[in-house]
């Protein structure tokens, strides 16, 4: 590992990885460093003090380390809420679902639900209600899970357990919130609202713990088990178009909580941040025609070339999981191809790519390595048949969140929204279930002007 150089560090921590689309204007940075993903009601938040309680107030999970001076394993009734270095449970996967709505008023606009009258304004018309379900998603990209000992099946334990369930439901609310922002910002939904729309997404950034407790404290259902809530955001001069902002839970359910049978699958955790980078996708709209599930077959080295940092250029280089790694599920990089002959038009509905290990982003002042980076589709990228084999997905149509974290901090997860900057040219091998893509980049401007860009090697699908 590089050593990591504390200037360089800093600078790279609020776009180590960052990529969005290059068209989106040089708004105002995000959140200082120091937001805070701790929820004041589950316990530690890293001051000096032994031990950590967890959701359930009074029911402490041991001292701080164990007689080898390692963190203190959780027992079976046990749970962790915010992250706590000194203790360690297991991951317990969540099953259930969500359905939420977005709300605001917005004062130049007749009536008072604004947000459908922007909503019809969008290509998909997606923006203020959405339903989930999770559970079926891999063990490892939970999207809902607590942090407790094992699950011994002692059903008086159950409701602590399904606690974290819940007190993680509102906790990944409040990051697909901002996700969804981001999303609709970069993809021009707010027209001349982007400052205020960016105001709202920095304020919600800066304190998910706040969000997180509004939906706990304002949940109107006492079972653990289901959460009937809303988060408001507040009125501020920084956002005056917004009045009323508020997002509303009609039906958050946990149905049940598993882990895997076989402990050495177990996922360590040390609380119930850990799967911050697994927030609930973005509905897609529909695209029909035939569709070509695939997964990429040949080597690929995607490079980052960064602009000057304290005047010293930044690269980095990732080799991709694929068949030519033998990669193994569901770390292995995939993709979905829809081709609607009758209408001439194609999509590329979902594209997944994974880091094959741990990178790190070098410049003449040092490193900064960053871990568990992947590449994911935000939503339908359309294209064109431009003739009976070349399929287009032009510049600017496909969106990519790139998620990684910290190699030496796994609470610091950050998700940036990228844009394709070159076309992504697709062929298909006739008759067959083999696709070639071009070499593409995808490029995003930071908010200091500075262009940080990815390139995408030329890659078989199958």
């Amino acid at each position: 590992m590089t050593a990591t150089v504390p200037h360089l560090a800093s600078v790279l921590t609020l776009a180590s990885f960052g990529v969005a689309t290059g068209c989106i204007k040089p708004y105002d940075p995000p959140a200082e460093e120091g937001s805070t993903d701790c929820i004041d009601d589950l316990g530690y938040c890293g001051e000096d003090e032994v031990g950590s309680t967890d959701a359930e107030e009074g029911t402490s999970v041991g001292d701080s380390t164990d007689e080898t001076g390692g963190p203190v394993a959780l027992e079976p009734g046990e749970c962790v809420g915010n992250y706590d270095p000194d203790v360690v449970g297991y991951r317990h996967q969540c099953e259930g679902s969500v359905d939420f709505s977005l709300e605001f008023d917005i004062p130049l606009f007749p009536g008072a639900e604004n947000c459908i009258d922007m909503q019809n304004k969008i290509p998909d018309h997606q923006l203020c209600t959405e339903s989930h379900t999770f559970g079926s998603e891999p063990y490892e990209q939970a999207q809902v899970a607590n942090c407790c000992g094992p699950w011994d099946g002692n059903l008086a334990n159950e409701d602590l357990y399904l606690t974290l369930c819940e007190a993680d439901l509102a906790n990944q609310l409040c990051f697909t919130l901002i996700d969804r922002l981001k999303y609709h910002l970069s993809n021009n939904h707010f027209p001349g609202f982007e400052s205020q729309a960016q105001s709202i997404i920095n304020s919600i950034s800066t304190d998910i713990g706040d969000c997180t407790k509004q939906f706990r404290t304002n949940d109107v259902d006492a079972s653990p088990s289901r959460l009937d809530s809303k988060f408001e955001l507040g009125n501020s001069a920084m956002w005056p178009a917004f009045v009323d902002f508020t997002i509303t839970v009609k039906i958050g359910e946990i149905t049940s909580f598993s882990i895997p049978e076989q402990p050495e699958e177990w996922l360590e955790c040390n609380g119930i941040q850990g799967n911050d980078g697994d927030t609930f996708p973005k509905p897609q709209g529909f695209f029909g025609g035939t569709p070509y599930d695939t997964l990429l077959a040949s080597p690929m080295t995607a490079s980052l070339e960064g602009p000057l940092v304290l005047g010293a250029p930044v690269s980095g280089q990732a080799v991709i999981e694929s068949l030519a790694t033998k990669c193994s599920d569901p770390w292995c990089s995939s993709a979905s191809f829809v081709v609607d002959a009758s209408t001439g038009e194609w999509a590329i509905e979902t594209m997944e790519l994974f880091t094959a290990s741990n990178i790190t982003l070098t410049s003449d002042l040092g490193g900064y390595e960053l871990a568990d980076v992947r590449f994911t589709l935000a939503d339908i990228a359309p294209g064109t048949l431009e003739d009976a084999s070349t399929h287009v997905v032009s510049a600017g149509e496909a969106s990519f969140w790139i998620v990684g974290r910290a190699a030496d901090d796994p609470t610091s997860v950050e998700r940036f929204l990228a844009t394709n900057s070159t076309d992504i040219v697709a062929t298909r091998r006739p008759r067959t279930n083999v696709w070639y893509l071009s070499e593409f980049e995808i490029e995003y401007i930071h908010f200091s002007g500075g262009a940080w860009t990815i390139t995408v090697p030329a890659s078989t699908w199958e």
